[in-house]
């Protein structure tokens, strides 16, 4: 690599986010209701964002492109001020799956709280933030249950006051419980964080309801947005794939090593095989998620393009088409056999989120990736009404849950078969 090329892929790995927030903004000023956008970023911030806000529905189009778009820049800001001193597989992954999480939940005023908590603790611990720069992004799942009870309130002080200081002391919690949650399950689950999140929310939820403060469940899903949405994930995926392909020689002498890797949470694939192999990565992941949707003819929402930015995020991480595809089946077999209809959201959300299981995959073979994609269907509809949709990452929640319960029981099943041979 040339000395120009190494210090273009230096400078974009300093301001990826801030390219991301860039892109995000354009796309979002070309949109057909861009006029009204301003008015729609208002309407979100009015949000609760408890699961499930399509904000595609409820402030259209452009103004939840540039609510994601503040997302990214304010991931850049923190990335830069924390003091990251190098672009991680964990970084990205945190700060595109969170982002995704701006078209149907959070938003860049509830994100806040739960942020400023994970640098208290930081500074408690005495730890340095870009230690929990992840932990921090992945924190935007706790949003809702700040603006919950700031409009319950009213917006008056008080309730502003309590929805801050809540969402401040769960930031800070989820760090310590995040890295203990983490040893339950080997890093059979990428998201980790979700399964935390979910334990936080039956907490507060818990708390809320012995105070009659019910958290109502919302469902309102976008119909009209499959155009724009497919368009920016195919822009994207270009993008990525022509930034690899500029150093292409590397990339195909690193990729068939990392399309073979473990794939276990805590694999860093741009550390490992570097920037431009992990990015041919993000994209062809984006592509096969879009291959699956195309597939079904399922119609794009808000909540499918967070899942599949969020799919995109892990193939920094984790998650690549070998070890995906297969839960992903898994999620699709169960559907039919409950007799679900392919096409709805039922199983399109747990088929995209299903990645966060391809670690089984990867170490259990495809008959596991397939039972743990089964599981995830099976179980995720319940594991929201522990919560109430106070957390975004329901389905980080049911992929802890599978993890925790399925590994013992594989790798039991491994060991009998070993002393049998």
């Amino acid at each position: 690599m040339t000395i120009h090329k190494q210090r273009l892929t230096k400078w974009i790995e300093r301001n990826l986010f801030l390219m991301m927030s860039v892109y995000t903004f354009i796309f979002a000023m070309f949109m057909p209701d861009r006029s009204d956008a301003l008015n729609g970023v208002k309407v979100i911030l009015n949000q609760s964002g408890i699961l499930t806000h399509d904000y595609l529905e409820i402030g259209g189009v452009s103004a939840t492109f540039m609510n994601v778009a503040v997302h990214f820049l304010i991931a850049h800001l923190l990335y830069r001020l924390s003091g990251v001193k190098e672009l991680k597989g964990a970084y990205v992954a945190s700060v595109f799956f969170s982002c995704g999480h701006a078209f149907f939940g959070s938003h860049f005023l509830n994100i806040i709280p739960p942020m400023m908590g994970v640098c208290l603790y930081s500074w408690w611990a005495r730890e340095s933030i870009a230690q929990n720069f992840a932990f921090a992004m992945y924190a935007n799942s706790l949003g809702p249950m700040s603006s919950v009870i700031w409009l319950m309130g009213g917006h008056s002080i008080g309730s502003l006051v309590a929805g801050v200081l809540v969402g401040v002391i769960i930031g800070m919690i989820s760090v310590p419980l995040a890295n203990k949650t983490a040893k339950f399950h080997g890093g059979m689950t990428l998201l980790n964080y979700g399964y935390v999140a979910g334990l936080i929310g039956i907490v507060v939820t818990a708390v809320m309801s012995q105070l009659h403060m019910e958290v109502a469940p919302v469902n309102i899903i976008s119909t009209h947005a499959h155009a724009h949405i497919t368009d920016y994930l195919m822009i994207l995926s270009v993008i990525f794939i022509l930034f690899a392909l500029s150093q292409w020689q590397q990339v195909k002498e690193n990729y068939p090593q990392l399309i073979l890797s473990r794939g276990i949470a805590g694999d860093d694939f741009i550390q490992t095989y570097g920037l431009h192999t992990a990015s041919l990565n993000m994209a062809l992941n984006v592509l096969v998620g879009l291959s699956f949707i195309y597939a079904i003819q399922f119609p794009m929402n808000g909540t499918s393009i967070g899942a599949m930015l969020s799919l995109m995020a892990f193939g920094a991480a984790g998650a690549h088409p070998l070890n995906v595809i297969p839960t992903m089946l898994g999620v699709i077999l169960a559907g039919w056999c409950y007799g679900v209809n392919l096409s709805s959201n039922g199983v399109v959300l747990p088929m995209l989120f299903a990645f966060g299981l391809s670690p089984l995959t990867s170490h259990y073979g495809l008959l596991g990736g397939l039972f743990a994609g089964f599981m995830h269907m099976t179980l995720l509809s319940k594991t929201l009404t522990l919560h109430l949709g106070s957390t975004l990452y329901n389905n980080g929640f049911s992929t802890g849950f599978i993890a925790i319960f399925l590994v013992p029981i594989f790798d039991a099943i491994r060991e009998k078969r070993t002393l049998r041979q």
